[in-house]
């Protein structure tokens, strides 16, 4: 958590999910995390030796999850009348992008760091 106290409290109570600290969401997301990627597993064929492979890939993955991925939980009804749904993303669902990104477009995106530049 980041924040003063005062700053989480108030958080929590605008929170539609929960109002109080738990760790049930962060390890939602990390059996997620396991259970999607391989390298977190030993004695298989992904496994990573180095940290470096295992960092640039779990980079990957975090974006393909966010940006790429629809998720069924979070697709909205078109209209009232319309038995379609709008496919989202977290990262829409959060109102950071407005389309679920192609895997081109997440891996040619420039990331600039906090010095001023590209990483």
């Amino acid at each position: 958590m980041f924040g003063t106290a005062t700053q989480v409290k108030g958080i929590l109570l605008d929170s539609p999910m929960s109002n109080s600290v738990n760790t049930t969401f962060v390890e939602r997301n990390n059996l997620t995390i396991r259970q999607q990627n391989g390298r977190f597993q030993r004695k298989t064929l992904q496994f990573s030796k180095k940290k470096e492979l295992f960092s640039s890939q779990l980079h990957l993955f975090f974006g393909y999850y966010h940006f790429i991925r629809p998720h069924q939980s979070l697709r909205i009804k078109n209209s009232i009348f319309s038995k379609k749904w709008e496919k989202q993303t977290p990262f829409m669902s959060a109102g950071i992008t407005d389309h679920i990104w192609t895997f081109r477009e997440l891996y040619f995106y420039k990331i600039y760091s906090k010095r001023g530049g590209e990483a």
